[in-house]
């Protein structure tokens, strides 16, 4: 969990969107470690990292003849260094989910809610994670009062039911096909 000590500037790390995606793969490593059976990531990795990370600024200012090798990483990837370390680490284990979320409504009604898109995660990490919804709808007073546990996203002419991010979590802990949903 991300606690008020993580979040503070002097003592931990800051505020959580800054984050290095490196300390997200410590993370997995850790919780992997320690026989974590599912880990849920509430985090939507929809860009790519940017900038040099703080541990090398730090780096680079005690010891600036190291700049050629602490910055060819930056220079010389396809994908930011933090990025490729979270996307090594989700190869590594099949036990994470991340979320995602579904943006332009297409149709709702008291059934079901379906969206026409969503918000890509990034490809390195999609690739190697399982994916669950984090789409909330209030309610006409701007109240959740549910959760959407199904969610159907249309994909070109085909309607496609997503499961949310709590039952992805769910269906990893009891290691359960997804295909298994039936309405």
């Amino acid at each position: 969990a991300i606690d008020e000590k993580s979040l503070d500037d002097t003592t931990g790390l800051g505020r959580w969107q800054n984050w290095q995606r490196r300390y997200y793969a410590q993370v997995i490593e850790n919780l992997n470690a320690a026989g974590a059976k599912a880990i849920g990531l509430d985090i939507t990795f929809t860009r790519e990292q940017q900038g040099v990370s703080e541990d090398d600024l730090k780096t680079l200012l005690l010891d600036p003849s190291t700049a050629l090798t602490t910055l060819k990483p930056y220079i010389a990837a396809d994908i930011h260094p933090d990025d490729q370390a979270l996307a090594a680490t989700l190869t590594r284990y099949n036990n994470v989910v991340l979320a995602k979320y579904g943006i332009a409504p297409a149709e709702t009604s008291e059934d079901f809610y379906r969206v026409s898109a969503e918000k890509a995660t990034l490809k390195a990490f999609s690739d190697h994670a399982t994916l669950g919804y984090i789409h909330l709808v209030p309610d006409d007073d701007s109240v959740i009062r549910k959760m959407l546990i199904l969610l159907n996203r249309s994909d070109g002419n085909q309607d496609v039911l997503e499961e949310n991010f709590t039952l992805r979590i769910v269906r990893k802990y009891f290691d359960s096909d997804p295909s298994s949903v039936s309405l």
